[in-house]
């Protein structure tokens, strides 16, 4: 009788008890082709660690760029039981996004001779190029899809402020069309309109097309508050927060940075020479041309970066860190 006792009391508290979690994330900035920097690096920690990010995180958030990168290594796209690995994105932005950027680049100048000149502008052929790029990738998977928990930052023109696409309140959404809402350059592609389930239609453009206001591209602080709404107490979380150099860190996540709570940051931004003459002209219309450059020698320069920041400690923590996870997870 003793033993039965025992044995309900034990299942009582195990079924009681409420057991720690630790939740990991990848946030990734915006910026065109130098999302090369970031999937360099997510390519190497597959091959560090055997495994494609899906199984090493709990979920991505990305925007424009970003959101490109989350989204192909989230969703089954070429394969229903697989999504991109990540050295496959990096060929992806070495071969397969040039015309899409090529285009951007020409629509970019166009259209800003167009609006000098009081012309007519057209975003037309370019937008096709991209919208046909993300529907032969993406297909007709929805959000809900997802392999883990993706996230897709964009800016709502008709509410004028971000609008977070996620897997839990967007699910039949089509993945291609979130992420067309989140790389719709306003220079390059002009708006996206999607269709919501209650029947209204909204406007989408890049997030980074604001403009000098790196809060409201910054995918970080968003996924920061993301996550802390749904973290139960005791559970934590990090964030591995991937730059471009495109867009500098918020305060807000220099600030989140800081703060000691459940969410850690570790934020790895690379220095990227070239910005200076971005920085030096001072206007949306060099952000855009730089981060549609596809020369050899700008893609080149890409990977010299990326290379450079594995040496950097948030570089290592990152890859020590996710190493764990494969291996707590028997994934090694």
């Amino acid at each position: 009788m003793k033993k039965i006792l025992a044995f309900f009391m034990v299942t009582f508290l195990l079924a009681n008890t409420s057991i720690a979690k630790h939740y990991r994330y990848i946030s990734i900035d915006s910026g065109g082709m130098l999302g090369l920097i970031p999937a360099s690096l997510l390519a190497d920690i597959e091959q560090e660690t055997g495994k494609p990010i899906h199984k090493l995180v709990d979920g991505m958030m990305g925007t424009s760029t970003g959101a490109i990168i989350a989204a192909l290594l989230s969703i089954p796209a070429q394969d229903p039981a697989a999504p991109y690995s990540a050295k496959a994105v990096v060929e992806f932005y070495k071969t397969k996004a040039t015309p899409i950027f090529e285009a951007a680049t020409q629509s970019i100048i166009s259209n800003k001779f167009a609006q000098f000149t009081r012309g007519k502008t057209d975003y037309s052929q370019a937008r096709n190029i991209l919208k046909t790029a993300i529907d032969d990738i993406f297909s007709e998977f929805k959000l809900s899809e997802s392999l883990n928990d993706l996230f897709i930052l964009s800016h709502d023109k008709n509410a004028g402020n971000i609008h977070i696409f996620d897997t839990k309140t967007e699910e039949n959404l089509l993945v291609g069309d979130a992420v067309l809402a989140s790389a719709s350059i306003a220079d390059a592609f002009g708006p996206t309109a999607i269709r919501f389930t209650s029947g209204e239609t909204r406007n989408f453009i890049d997030a980074a097309s604001m403009g000098a206001r790196p809060h409201v591209c910054d995918p970080t602080a968003y996924l920061h508050q993301k996550i802390n709404k749904d973290l139960e107490e005791g559970d934590t979380a990090t964030i591995y927060s991937l730059g471009t150099g495109f867009a500098p860190t918020s305060q807000e996540t220099k600030r989140l940075m800081a703060k000691s709570n459940q969410i850690s940051i570790i934020r790895i931004q690379p220095e990227v020479d070239h910005l200076a003459t971005m920085k030096f002209m001072g206007n949306l219309i060099a952000q855009n041309l730089l981060a549609a450059d596809t020369s050899e020698e700008t893609i080149e320069g890409m990977l010299e970066v990326a290379e450079s920041l594995k040496t950097s400690k948030e570089y290592k923590r990152m890859l020590s860190d996710l190493k764990t996870v494969a291996l707590e997870r028997n994934e090694l």
